[in-house]
């Protein structure tokens, strides 16, 4: 289980392109507080992760990205903009936010 939702770092682009406030949850505190209220005390330790998503190109990722916002394929020149404010690095495009590597 991810620290945080997998697709939480996508909740600046959904308030940029959308106006919505995405949750920020649920996280795996979350998840051991669920099973902890149902009585089970479920081991858990923290491990490294490779990126959720690999690219092949910073075209890729914007794709892949404006399809996630249900937008047209004429945004890709806004998503593009938005993904390099995001601190995204065209030469190595992977993850996005807590979605790269730790």
């Amino acid at each position: 289980m991810t620290e945080h939702h997998p697709v939480e770092p996508m909740n600046p682009l959904w308030m940029r392109f959308h106006g919505l406030q995405r949750p920020d949850g649920p996280t795996w505190e979350d998840a051991v507080a669920a099973d902890l209220s149902l009585g089970h005390d479920v081991p858990r330790r923290a491990v490294g992760r490779s990126a959720l998503h690999t690219y092949e190109s910073f075209d890729e990722m914007v794709a892949y990205h404006r399809r996630r916002l249900c937008l047209p394929s004429s945004a890709d020149p806004e998503v593009a903009v938005a993904l390099k404010e995001l601190g995204v690095i065209l030469i190595n495009p992977v993850g996005l936010g807590r979605g790269a590597p730790s």
